[in-house]
């Protein structure tokens, strides 16, 4: 499932633990506006673009997890902003790509990507897979989510599939299993 010319889909972990509950296993890659640069750069091309994944279990809740792909989400950077406080060193860049801990030339600069060099890329690889796949704004192209100017930021989306499509059944949660359980198809 693709979606395109969207906006800010809440938290990505919500609608992926919902498909898993309903015994797929999704995955929501999503881009956004603009806030990262690409690694050793100094002008944001990338949105913090989140990653969710859930899984259904046998026997237990689903296995969700939910993460931007920047050191922190950048809502932290501009709450600390509106609450007239500094920001840890690590999270963002100045305009200049020095670090700051002044959230008002975090936002005018950079957010710093999670894991360095490879969490821009993952960045990277979630613009291609989202914007690129159906057609939406890259997030140099998107507006903000946050201001009401302009037109609507216009992201992609990308979720879920049915994991019995490539597989024996083994993911099937009525299926019973006792430890240890086995995927070999002998």
């Amino acid at each position: 499932m693709a979606i395109g010319r969207s906006h800010h889909f809440g938290v990505a972990g919500e609608p992926v633990e919902r498909l898993a509950r309903a015994g797929l296993v999704a995955m929501a890659f999503s881009n956004a506006p603009s806030a990262m640069a690409p690694w050793g750069g100094k002008r944001p091309l990338y949105g913090t673009n989140p990653i969710a994944f859930a899984t259904p279990r046998r026997d237990a809740e689903p296995l969700v997890i939910d993460l931007s792909l920047s050191k922190v989400a950048r809502g932290k950077v501009m709450l600390a902003k509106k609450a007239g406080e500094t920001i840890p060193e690590g999270w963002a860049l100045d305009i200049e790509g020095r670090p700051t801990t002044d959230p008002e030339a975090a936002i005018a600069g950079s957010m710093v990507p999670a894991g360095d060099a490879k969490g821009a890329s993952l960045a990277l690889m979630v613009e291609l897979l989202t914007a690129g796949l159906t057609g939406s704004h890259f997030g140099f192209q998107a507006s903000s989510f946050f201001e009401p100017e302009g037109e609507a930021p216009s992201v992609g989306h990308l979720m879920a599939f049915d994991p019995a499509r490539f597989s024996d059944g083994y993911w099937r949660i009525s299926k019973p299993c006792s430890p240890p359980c086995s995927t070999s198809r002998g």
